[in-house]
């Protein structure tokens, strides 16, 4: 069978409600470095504990691994934190960006302060940022 040559009229939507039907908004993942520096820290530690023993001071070994375990659970604490707080900013950047009347996401438009205690907490302050009249 042939495919008839009609096509179906496009749906003419009002600007309303082009706003709240605009298409999925997606930001790149950010590129984040703190299992990285977590595990540099945790080897830190390490080469320590074996160096203290050659340079002839076995007193420094256990201080070294101490120090390095310390660094590099305070930095994944940290670090994995801060990841969180990205993901939730960034959610929020992609649902205000047809709000806001933008063309395309930016992590610039949305910055969070003030965050609460807690994981990964709330943020205190939102400054968004957008083109008046545009």
């Amino acid at each position: 069978m042939a495919r008839s040559a009609t096509r179906r009229p496009p749906v003419r939507r009002t600007p309303q409600e082009r706003m709240f039907t605009a298409p999925a908004v997606a930001l790149l993942p950010q590129h984040n470095t703190w299992m990285r520096d977590s595990t540099v820290c945790a080897a830190a530690g390490i080469g320590g504990y074996g160096a203290g023993p050659l340079l002839a001071e076995p007193q420094w070994a256990i201080p070294a691994l101490a120090a390095g375990t310390v660094a590099a659970v305070l930095r994944g604490i940290a670090g994995r934190r801060s990841q969180a707080r990205a993901e939730l900013t960034d959610k929020l950047v992609e649902s205000l960006t047809p709000l806001l009347g933008l063309r395309a996401a930016d992590r610039r438009t949305v910055r969070a302060k003030s965050w609460t205690r807690g994981w990964p907490g709330r943020p205190g302050k939102l400054e968004l940022r957008y083109a008046p009249g545009g």
